[in-house]
């Protein structure tokens, strides 16, 4: 067994490697909406891009951030090697929506904004109120969940190498 230090060190990149995976995903959507989209929940980026190369070296930290920013102006980072360290993200279904940033080290959800569930009135309330705080914190952190499962399985295949990786790439240099 792996002590937990060697592990977190060996196994650090997975994070970096979902959320690029993400992005990717979200500037494909044409070709990969079945992912992201159902007929009532889809997903889209927020206001916050943060992409580090972290080289034996030297590092670099690129911030891209604001409501109507410029993504594009990240490609020449992962063009030098950079992945997505931080991302922002927008979750939504049915008309409601979930905001929230995940850090690539250790897959942390952030700063999550959920719809507005009003407020309690009384005591008797207290207890209607926090179970439905807690059903929409959940309902974000299931989603993410779910994808970071159809990620470590399409990682861990032989897709990753012929098919996924390649692509990714392509999209890199495009």
């Amino acid at each position: 067994m792996l002590d937990v230090s060697l592990s977190y060190n060996k196994f650090r990149f997975i994070g970096n490697e979902f959320l690029t995976w993400i992005l990717f995903l979200l500037n494909n959507k044409d070709k990969y909406h079945k992912i992201f989209q159902t007929d009532i929940a889809s997903l889209s980026l927020g206001n916050k891009l943060i992409i580090e190369n972290r080289q034996k070296n030297s590092s670099e930290t690129v911030l891209i951030k604001g409501e109507n920013a410029n993504f594009k102006e990240s490609m020449p980072a992962f063009k030098k090697g950079s992945l997505v360290s931080e991302i922002n993200l927008i979750y939504s279904e049915n008309e409601k929506k979930w905001q929230f940033t995940i850090k690539a080290e250790s897959l942390a959800i952030l700063n999550l904004k959920h719809p507005n569930i009003g407020f309690y009135e009384s005591k008797e309330d207290l207890g209607g109120f926090v179970l439905d705080k807690t059903f929409h914190i959940n309902k974000a952190v299931e989603y993410i969940d779910n994808l970071f499962m159809n990620f470590i399985k399409l990682r861990v295949s032989k897709n990753w190498a012929l098919k996924v990786f390649p692509e990714i790439k392509n999209w890199i240099n495009s």
